[in-house]
């Protein structure tokens, strides 16, 4: 059976790549993308199958294809397909409890993958070209409509209960990666489509406001998981502030702030708070560094003592915060080189602080 669909998938592949931007084949192309999904379904039943995931890889090079003859338009197979993989994420969940997802992501959201989320929507991205003829068109159209598509489909996901799985790491890289792509366009716009650009940041700032929904206080994630999205947060509200995308940077230090709150909810532990904490005020001095003071009182502003922690127990918490602001004082005077595994926000405050020496 296993090389019976295995064929099935390859067949269904090739019909869906072999699609001419003249002809319309509407109807074939939801009929083969129904047949994936129903291989991609079959698979869970299945111990050991090996056919689940080259099914959903071609749904996604589908969606690749469509972007690359027609970019995105309201009957976008990329639409169709995350609306059709998100229900998959609980079975997902349970094959990774199982023993099954030893190595494996899942292709939506494997960043290596050349038809992951965030390649999809950076496809779309480098289609961004404002129209000669009219110039008054928002040249993000198409790309803000593709984003949208992509950030309901996380929001969809946050009402999953990933159970402390990988399966929640992967789906936030993936958004992070998401996000980055927005980053690229702010920072390198295509000529002529600069004062369009609110509506990209607004886009942003949707989207990673849904990091802490995926981090719910009725759950205990693993401790790294949440510090590693607070990395990547902090990475990316420094850049927001040193290119003057300051309201960005601000939402960046609100989400890590909620993160800790999310963090203490259920069972509050000193150092995972304190690490929290940590991100928050190396994004202060970060603002420092740059000159943006008031930025920098708002970011410490959010560094609050969670509800869920009583006044017995807030001074242990004030201890391992002073131990992580310490141990930060320390990575700052000896660190040499950036973590090659993650985001660092404090390489990035690093060479803030070693610019501003120089420049002195």
């Amino acid at each position: 059976m296993g090389d019976a669909a295995l064929a099935a998938v390859r067949g269904f592949q090739t019909i869906l790549l072999n699609q001419k931007k003249d002809v319309d084949t509407t109807d074939l192309e939801a009929q083969s993308l129904e047949s994936l999904l129903m291989l991609a379904k079959a698979s869970y039943i299945k111990p050991d199958a090996v056919w689940g995931f080259p099914a959903i890889q071609a749904m996604l090079l589908a969606a690749r294809h469509d972007i690359e003859m027609h970019g995105y338009s309201n009957r976008s197979t990329l639409k169709a397909v995350l609306e059709s993989v998100r229900p998959l994420a609980p079975l997902e969940i349970a094959m990774e409890k199982a023993g099954k997802r030893t190595l494996q992501v899942f292709p939506p959201y494997h960043v290596s993958f050349e038809a992951s989320i965030p390649a999809l929507l950076e496809m779309v991205a480098h289609q961004v070209r404002v129209d000669a003829e009219r110039p008054f068109n928002n040249p993000f159209d198409e790309f803000l409509e593709a984003a949208e598509d992509v950030r309901n489909h996380y929001l969809e996901l946050s009402t999953t209960d990933f159970e402390n799985t990988l399966a929640r790491k992967w789906v936030v890289e993936s958004l992070i990666m998401v996000a980055w792509v927005h980053w690229t366009l702010l920072m390198q716009p295509p000529a002529g489509s600069e004062n369009h650009l609110d509506g990209v940041e607004e886009s942003l700032r949707s989207l990673i406001s849904l990091v802490p929904s995926l981090f719910p206080e009725t759950t205990e994630p693993h401790r790294f998981h949440a510090t590693e999205a607070a990395d990547s947060l902090a990475c990316l509200g420094i850049s927001m502030l040193e290119h003057g995308w300051i309201k960005t940077a601000q939402s960046c230090a609100s989400i890590i702030g909620a993160l800790a709150i999310n963090s203490a909810a259920l069972r509050p532990d000193p150092y995972v708070l304190a690490d929290l904490h940590q991100r928050l005020e190396v994004l202060a001095r970060a603002a420092v560094a740059l000159g943006r003071l008031q930025a920098a009182i708002d970011i410490r502003a959010v560094i609050q003592r969670p509800a869920t922690v009583s006044d017995d127990h807030w001074p242990h918490f004030l201890e391992a915060r002073q131990t992580r602001l310490s141990q930060l004082d320390r990575s700052l005077r000896e660190r040499q080189r950036p973590s090659r595994l993650r985001d660092d926000p404090i390489w990035e405050l690093q060479r803030l602080l070693n610019r501003g020496a120089c420049t002195s």
